[in-house]
Formats: C-alpha cells, sequence, structure tokens
C-alpha cells in the first residue's frame, strides 16, 4: 500500500528520463522534531495584499505556534500534527478577525551534485469566507526564492485564497457557518536548478483586507524519502498503492515506464514479488506546483485489523455517542459510517446520533496501510421519563408552599435555594424571590427528562411603626403606622383602637408596640416602636439655706431645661440653674423652671437666711512676777474658740485658758457662734515684774578676746545675789555674789575640760521676792 511520510524533503536521481528516490540529509529542525521553534525566521505584517512591515521579532504566540498532540483544528476537525509527519508541526494565524499577516522563513543550502531536488511539504487551511474580491481575501503563500536576487523561483510561488469552488476544499459545519477549509494536503517546490545556491522559503497567513474575516494555515515536513507503501491485509493476495494525496490526477506506471497500472491516487494491484519498482506522475491543480513523477520500490508488509464498535442504549430526548476502536498500532485511520441517517459525522471514529426508533449502524475502517475491517452497533432508543413540576405559584414572601413533582422514580430541584430538601419529590420552598425551579426526574433506566415551575412572590408590605423615643410617664402619644392596608398593634394596653394606624397612647412604664400591617394580596409584614418612659424630676428650687452676713450662696434648681429668676438683687446670672448670690440678709429668690420634655412650667423659691456673725470679746489677765506667774485668756459670745498663738496655753479651744508667756503677748481670738458665722477679737496678756537675770547657754575660754568669760545678763532690778558653778562631779569650780563677776573656766588656776557644768543662783526683787534659778552651760574650747 502507497503511503506518504508527508512532509518530506527528498531528491530525485535519474535513470533515464525518470528518477528513483534517495535519502538526503536533512536540514537542522526543517522539521520541527527538535521540539522548538529553532532554525526559522518569524515575521509579521499585513493583508492584504501580503505586506511583512515587522520583519525578524521572533515568533509570536498564537501567530507563530507549534503545536503537538492529538488535537482536532476547531474548524476543520483534522488533525493539528500531519499524519505520519512526526510529532509536532507549525501553524500561522489564529481565528481572531483582523488583517493580519504572519510569515515563517527558512532557508535551506541545496547540495551539488543531483540532477533533481525537489521540495515536498503538507499543508491544511483554513479560511473565513467574507464574500471579498480575491484580492481581499484570506489566503494562504507558499514562495520559494533565491536568497541572492529575492528572485522567485519559476513554479514554485503557490497562492491559496479562500474560494468556495477550489478543488479540495470543505465547509465547516462550526458556527458562523462561513469558515471553509483543506486538510492535509502534499505539495511540491522544485529546487533542482538551484544546486550549490541557497533557496529561501516562505510560508505566509493572511487574514482579509477589510479586517473582518479570519485566515489560517499548518505547515509540516519530513527528511524521509516519499515511498510507497504495499500491505497485505489479512493475507489478501492484493495489495493497495498510495499516492500522495492533493493532486488533480494520477498516473500509475510499472518501474519500466511500460504498463499503465492506473489513473487513480489509490489503485489496488496483484501483489508482486519484492523489489518491484513503481512509478507514478501526479499532476497538481493548476496554479498549485508542477508535474512530477515519483519512482518508488514496492516492500511487502503484511497487515491485520479488527475493529470493535459497542452497542449502545440511549434516551430518546439525548443523543448517543458511538465509538469503533482497534488493537492496530498502523494509524490515523479512516472512516466511514452507515445509514448516515441522523449521523453528526460519517468520516469520524465517534459520531453522536439519534435515532427515532431501534437501529443498527455499520462502521468500516481503514489504517494507514489500506486494510480494513467492519464492525456493527445496534442502538436501542429507551423511553424517557414525563416531568411534571406542577404549575406556576404566587404567595406571600416568606411563606412556606409545598413543591409536587411527578413523572419518575428520582427527583432533584435546581437550585436548592430556599427548599428543605431539593432530592425530595414534594419539598417544601420558602418563597423569598422570584425564582424558577427546574425539576429533573429520572426513571429505571436512568433517562431524565425536565420541567420547570415558577415561583412569583406577591409585592411585599412595608411595615413602619415609626422611631422609638423617650417620653415621660403618663404623656398622651398618637402612633403613627405606615405601610398596609390593615393595621393591627400588639399589645393593646393604653391604646385607643389597636386596628387602626394612629391610635392614641396613653403611656405608663416603658412599652414596646408591635404593627403587623396587611396589603390587598395578603402579605404581611411586621415593625415594632419602643417607647421608653421615665419619671421627671420634681421642679425644685432646693432646700432653704442659712448663710452667714456676707457670705455668698450657690444657688440649685433642678427639674427641667430651662431656668429664669425672677430677681435680679445680689445674683450672678438670671438664666442658668446654679447662680451664685450674695443676698446680705434674709432674702427669698424665685425661678420660672420649664420643663420641655413634660412640657411642665412652674414657679418655685429658694429662702436664704442670712445670721449675724454675733459680739465676740476677748479680755487677758496680766501676769505680775515674769516667767514664775500665771495669766489667763478670757472668751465670750461664742460657741467654739480658737486662740492664736497657741504657745504656752493650757487649752487653747477654750473659752478660759491658762498662760504663762514669758513675755507680754497679743493674743487673736477666732469664734464660731450658733449658725457656724465666725468672727474674730483680740486681747495682749503683759508679763509684769520680770526679774532681769539671763545666764548663756555655752561660753569659749580660749583668749581670743571673744566670749572668754562667763558672766550674767541682768536687765531687772536686783537687790541681794549669790550665784555658784559646779563640775560634774559637785565640785564647785567658781563663787560670787557680785553681779558683774564672771568665770574664766579655770579652777585653781588650772583651765577646765570642755563639757558641761551647772549652776545655782539666788536673786531678791523689789516685786518678786526671792527668786531661785538653776541650769547648766556648755564650755567650748
Amino acid at each position: 500500500m502507497g503511503r506518504l511520510l508527508a512532509p518530506l524533503f527528498f531528491f530525485l536521481a535519474f535513470a533515464g528520463n525518470h528518477s528513483y528516490a534517495q535519502q538526503i540529509f536533512c536540514p537542522y529542525n526543517l522539521d520541527f522534531e527538535q521540539g522548538n521553534l529553532g532554525g526559522w525566521q518569524f515575521d509579521t505584517g499585513s493583508c492584504c495584499p501580503i505586506s511583512i512591515t515587522m520583519p525578524g521579532p521572533g515568533a509570536i504566540f498564537n501567530r507563530h505556534t507549534l503545536m503537538s498532540g492529538a488535537a482536532l483544528d476547531s474548524f476543520g476537525k483534522f488533525p493539528v500534527v500531519a499524519p505520519g509527519g512526526g510529532n509536532f508541526s507549525l501553524k500561522l494565524g489564529n481565528h481572531d478577525p483582523g488583517s493580519d499577516a504572519e510569515r515563517a522563513r527558512y532557508f535551506i543550502q541545496v547540495p551539488n551534485g543531483p540532477s533533481k531536488y525537489i521540495f515536498i511539504y503538507r499543508y491544511a487551511v483554513v479560511f473565513q469566507d467574507g464574500g471579498h474580491d480575491a484580492v481581499e481575501q484570506p489566503r494562504f503563500t507558499v514562495r520559494a526564492f533565491d536568497s541572492i536576487t529575492n528572485s522567485t523561483i519559476v513554479c514554485n510561488e503557490h497562492n491559496y485564497v479562500v474560494n468556495a469552488n477550489i478543488p479540495g476544499f470543505q465547509l465547516s459545519l462550526v458556527p458562523p457557518g462561513d469558515a471553509y477549509f483543506k486538510p492535509w494536503t502534499s505539495a511540491t517546490l522544485d529546487l533542482s536548478a538551484y544546486a550549490g545556491k541557497t533557496v529561501g522559503i516562505d510560508f505566509i497567513s493572511g487574514d482579509c483586507a477589510v479586517g473582518g474575516h479570519f485566515g489560517y494555515g499548518y505547515v509540516d515536513m519530513n527528511c524521509g524519502l516519499f515511498q510507497i507503501w504495499a500491505t497485505k491485509c489479512n493475507n489478501s493476495p492484493n495489495v493497495i498503492l498510495k499516492g500522495p494525496p492533493g493532486y488533480q490526477s494520477y498516473q500509475w506506471m510499472d518501474g519500466n515506464f511500460i504498463t499503465p497500472l492506473g489513473t487513480t491516487q489509490d489503485i489496488t494491484i496483484p501483489a508482486p514479488s519484492t523489489g518491484t519498482y513503481f512509478a507514478v506522475i501526479a499532476t497538481p491543480y493548476p496554479g498549485f506546483g508542477c508535474t512530477d513523477t515519483f519512482f518508488t520500490e514496492y516492500t511487502v508488509k503484511i497487515d491485520y485489523i479488527a475493529a470493535v464498535a459497542p452497542d449502545v442504549n440511549y434516551c430518546a430526548n439525548s443523543k448517543a455517542q458511538l465509538s469503533v476502536s482497534t488493537a492496530n498500532p498502523n494509524g490515523p485511520f479512516l472512516y466511514n459510517w452507515w445509514p448516515a441517517t441522523d449521523l453528526s459525522c460519517t468520516a469520524c471514529s465517534n459520531p453522536v446520533t439519534a435515532p427515532g426508533t431501534k437501529t443498527t449502524y455499520h462502521v468500516w475502517i481503514e489504517n494507514k496501510y489500506g486494510c480494513k475491517d467492519t464492525a456493527d452497533v445496534v442502538v436501542d432508543v429507551l423511553p424517557v421519563p414525563q416531568a411534571n413540576a406542577g404549575p406556576d405559584t404566587t404567595a406571600c414572601p416568606g411563606n412556606v408552599i409545598q413543591l409536587s413533582g411527578n413523572g419518575g422514580i428520582t427527583y432533584k430541584w435546581l437550585p436548592a435555594y430556599g427548599l428543605d430538601n431539593p432530592n425530595s419529590q414534594t419539598p417544601n420552598a420558602t418563597v423569598l424571590t422570584p425564582l424558577i425551579y427546574q425539576l429533573v426526574v429520572t426513571n429505571s433506566d436512568n433517562c431524565r427528562d425536565t420541567d420547570e415551575v415558577k415561583i412569583t412572590p406577591y409585592p411585599k408590605p412595608t411595615a413602619n411603626a415609626g422611631a422609638d423615643s423617650v417620653v415621660c410617664y403618663g404623656a398622651i402619644v398618637k402612633l403613627q403606622g405606615t405601610g398596609g392596608g390593615i393595621y393591627k398593634w400588639y399589645p393593646d394596653t393604653g391604646l385607643t383602637n389597636p386596628n387602626i394606624a394612629n391610635p392614641l397612647a396613653l403611656l405608663g412604664d416603658t412599652i414596646e408596640y408591635s404593627l403587623v400591617v396587611t396589603n390587598s394580596y395578603g402579605c404581611h409584614d411586621t415593625d415594632g416602636i419602643t417607647f421608653h418612659t421615665f419619671f421627671p424630676e420634681p421642679l425644685d428650687a432646693g432646700p432653704d439655706s442659712s448663710i452667714c452676713n456676707a457670705d455668698t450662696v450657690y444657688l440649685y434648681a433642678k427639674g427641667g431645661q430651662v431656668y429664669y429668676w425672677l430677681s435680679d438683687y445680689a445674683i450672678s446670672d438670671q438664666s442658668v440653674d446654679k447662680p451664685y448670690a450674695w443676698p446680705g440678709g434674709n432674702y427669698t429668690y424665685l425661678v420660672r423652671i420649664k420643663d420641655t420634655l413634660c412640657n411642665r412650667l412652674d414657679t418655685v423659691e429658694a429662702v436664704i437666711k442670712a445670721h449675724p456673725l454675733g459680739q465676740l470679746r476677748a479680755v487677758a489677765t496680766p501676769i505680775k512676777c515674769g516667767g514664775e506667774g500665771i495669766g489667763q485668756l478670757t472668751a465670750y459670745g461664742g460657741k467654739g474658740y480658737q486662740w492664736i498663738p497657741s504657745d504656752y496655753l493650757d487649752n487653747p479651744t477654750g473659752a478660759i485658758t491658762k498662760a504663762n508667756p514669758r513675755t507680754t503677748t497679743a493674743y487673736t481670738l477666732i469664734g464660731i457662734n450658733g449658725y457656724g458665722c465666725d468672727d474674730t477679737a483680740s486681747a495682749v496678756l503683759e508679763v509684769h515684774g520680770d526679774d532681769g537675770v539671763f545666764v548663756p547657754d555655752a561660753f569659749t575660754p580660749n583668749r581670743d578676746g571673744r566670749n572668754d568669760c562667763l558672766g550674767l545678763i541682768v536687765t531687772g532690778d536686783i537687790r541681794s545675789f549669790e550665784w555658784h558653778i559646779f563640775n560634774r562631779w559637785g565640785q564647785p569650780v567658781f563663787e560670787t555674789t557680785n553681779l558683774n563677776g564672771c568665770w574664766d573656766g579655770t579652777f585653781k588656776g588650772e583651765p577646765q575640760d570642755l563639757g558641761t557644768f551647772y549652776y545655782f543662783f539666788r536673786a531678791t526683787t523689789p516685786l518678786c521676792g526671792e527668786i531661785i534659778r538653776k541650769g547648766e552651760v556648755q564650755l567650748i574650747r
């Protein structure tokens, strides 16, 4: 069986007027089998005509795309990688409408020596037909040119333009329905005349000129030779020779070019012996290449194929997916299904169908070597249930209604929103928003059917009971309900009529009322209002006050929000609740208090009584003999007293206190009367007959002329006198009766050590008689 391993790169060495295929070198990554786009140049531009305006930017994704895998083109449903051509191919352009153009370029160094050098490539194209003139239609161009002169090589520029009449093009069934495609096809470029030169090859795709339609193409090639493989299928006595696809006509000849064998692309002949050569003359469509003759050697290959197509049961309201498979690895495969009635396609591996009755389909499958097999598929139609979701329903928002489905053995409601059990035949649905529920029912054959029910809520009223407020206990308030046609207030405590929108309410303690309104559809809504009641303070100016004459007092009014004192006499501010006043005597202040919350107004009074300070008096009894005598202070006219200063007093807070100051002293008396008012008085306590004798505390007998001798300081009238000084052992160290005598700190002519010494003197005065003094003195050196 003949097979094109395309796209191919080959040269033919002539024997007489004919050529036989020989293998040659493969330029780097010409066939994309490196898994990248290395060795190729990529450019972009516009169409039409083709104008490359941005040379050399490199491959742009979705415009120069390396394809791999088993995916199919979205419009033509042919493989994106050429069958038998390796693992990769190149896609130029995309299905986005526009006026873009994409170019892929490769430079080939044509080898010296061979007399025949033909470049074979494979291509597939998809064009959207815009109905324009040919010069504006999407296109695909192949061009070989001399890299030095840039001149096109004769018979090697091919332009494929969308046209419904071009042979080999098919209309795509994929929307929008105006795309034509040509599946993988072989073509040639004869470079024989350019041995030793570098030839450039361009593949260019272009959209339409006006920008509204797309065009793109695929390119693939292979560095193998074009060969015609003959395969005996399942020990058949015949073989099938397959020619390269995409040509207008074919002429098969034996290897000696004597006996014609057939004029179709594929021919069936008795199996020859191994080593037999055959030739095929392939003539392309006008404008798409040059006529050429290909030779190849027949090689025997035995192949087996067994097709398997499982039966299918499908539900009458769906579609059945047919499939056929084989363990034979020699794909790609050709398929043919019949009868064609109801089939989505007849030349694919897995068509979809939907026959109305039980139907048997037949499928024929052929591998790449021409081996065939058939299989049958029985498609049985299963009955479907009849779903019934019940009638459309209208209800008030928030109501719960029961849906009722019929027609199957299992049920599912979609969406599940608002349903208590979406898998129940009769779920409860809470009406919230307009909603369409879809019911999916399934029968025992697992066939399904659907139905819908529309749930529409009635308009819902909007209850408004008013804003919460603070009111006075016992107030009468008019409620203001809105939102419905029928009104009901709960509870009815204190209401004149709970069944109207605006009843009067006599308010006691804090209470919350609920308002239920109902519209003409019977739908209802609820709102609430709370009255926070309080007991207002009494309007009051405070208790009567007592003050002392000339004092300041703060007045205090309460119970309202607005205040006005009716008298402006001795008051700081007439319009505040807490002014201060200084009446200077008994006075009654009147204040008008307004309570704006509870609508109260009253005038109340504040009585201020000013009490006199009283007649406070202080008396002092003098002391006759200085520090030896006791004086007395006496207070009159108060309830409590304080004497200042308190030194030398035995009771500084008493009405009578004993005093023994050393000198005449002035005392101040603070007295408080029965009303808490205070006053002051003063008295001088005289001290008479002071003895006038003082002994210093210390002296320094160091002969520096200062304080060297301890003497008495005499200021009074001293008549008789004696003075004695003792050390710490009681020995007298100094004695004298001379008022002017002094001790120089010696004893028996010896200076005494520093320390404490003790003295004693006795004297007689005219006023106090005999006085005695004892004490101690410090000797300091």
